[in-house]
């Protein structure tokens, strides 16, 4: 059993045992564990009885994570862009981030980039594009997501 799959199970307990799991999180993460390094990455953005809140450094973590295969880290990363969260915002690197985690199979990034197209936001509108990637949006994640995707589970 991995550490992340092992942090992931202390998560689950009855009694979640957090400080374990950040040990256990935070090992994955050096030995380059993306998928711990994201969880990490949550963990300072909302905070909980392990981390103290810190969104500066989660959006950071992040950074790290934009050319990663996780496509939650990515769709994290393109929020932040968007919304001008710890970063300037910039609809620009939101949309090339949207685009990375759609290409991944992350549906709510379909479902942003239908957004763009529909409105001319960054991209000239176009229903047709708009439409493609809202349909992409309704598929199953696994159906859309390459091979080389890295799942949180």
């Amino acid at each position: 059993m991995t550490e992340y799959v092992a942090a992931l199970a202390l998560c689950d307990q009855a009694e979640p045992d957090l400080v374990q799991a950040h040990l256990l999180l935070k090992r994955a993460a050096e030995h380059g564990d993306d998928r711990a390094k994201y969880a990490l990455a949550t963990w300072y953005l909302h905070g909980n009885d392990a981390v103290e809140k810190n969104e500066r450094l989660g959006v950071s973590m992040l950074k790290k994570l934009a050319n990663s295969n996780v496509a939650e880290a990515v769709f994290d990363l393109a929020i932040a862009y968007d919304y001008g969260r710890q970063v300037r915002r910039n609809e620009k690197k939101a949309f090339s981030f949207y685009m990375r985690a759609a290409l991944l199979g992350d549906r709510e990034s379909c479902s942003q980039l239908a957004q763009f197209f529909k409105e001319g936001k960054i991209v000239d509108a176009n229903p047709v594009v708009a439409s493609a990637w809202e349909r992409r949006a309704q598929e199953e994640e696994r159906d859309i997501s390459p091979p080389y995707r890295q799942w949180l589970q």
